[in-house]
């Protein structure tokens, strides 16, 4: 018989550390599995073994070329990775030059999903500018394995390293995703409704996606 460990102690055993380029490849793995719905699914794809391929791809892609990408895992103690982030870490701020690298629009996706891109490239430049931030840009729990703890650990790891420097963090959340992160001292500065018919999905119906700021030193411990 399996014995369920109450999320406090649950949470106490989870490791975070960062991704390999061996294990990597769990990243999509669990990022597929984990967003069935809305926004999350629309851009992620299916659990499939070439939508997994191509996305671990670019995941190695990005660990080696991009310096401010950190791939984090949350593990148990059997060494099963349970849940998955994705930071950024700009801790010197951007210049403009950098700026306009950075929200290029993306040319894998179709040209119908624009707006999309636009509403989040637009959100992230001009809530955060020039300024220096940590960059929440995917939390993922499988399935299997939610309200132990991962989540919030993931979150964590990032917010406590911005406290230590002073620095902001921001995320865009599903509403799913809200309450956490407004546990961890998160608050809602926009919230956006996407008909997801609108970008060929109407099987995906209505999300609502919120961009989240939090000041240093103000999660909720």
């Amino acid at each position: 018989m399996q014995i369920k460990l109450p999320s406090s102690i649950a949470m106490a055993s989870l490791e975070v550390s960062a991704f390999t380029t061996s294990d990597l490849s769990q990243f999509p793995t669990i990022t597929t599995l984990a967003f069935q719905s809305g926004l999350g699914h629309l851009l992620t794809g299916p659990a499939t073994p070439e939508n997994i391929d191509t996305l671990t791809k670019k995941c190695v892609e990005a660990a080696k070329s991009d310096p401010h990408v950190r791939f984090m895992k949350a593990t148990d103690p059997s060494g099963q990775i349970v849940a998955c982030a994705k930071w950024f870490i700009y801790a010197d701020g951007n210049t403009e030059e950098e700026l306009d690298e950075m929200f290029k629009m993306p040319t894998t996706y179709p040209k119908t999903w624009d707006p999309i891109f636009m509403y989040l490239n637009t959100s992230r430049r001009e809530t955060m500018g020039r300024r220096p931030y940590y960059f929440l840009s995917i939390l993922a729990t499988h399935p299997d394995h939610h309200r132990k703890g991962a989540g919030g650990k993931l979150v964590k790891w990032g917010t406590d390293l911005a406290d230590e420097q002073g620095i902001e963090c921001y995320l865009e959340a599903s509403i799913e995703g809200r309450p956490l992160y407004e546990r961890l001292g998160f608050r809602v500065v926009k919230e956006v409704p996407f008909k997801l018919e609108d970008f060929g999905r109407p099987d995906l119906g209505t999300d609502v996606n919120c961009i989240m700021v939090r000041e240093p030193s103000l999660g909720k411990q």
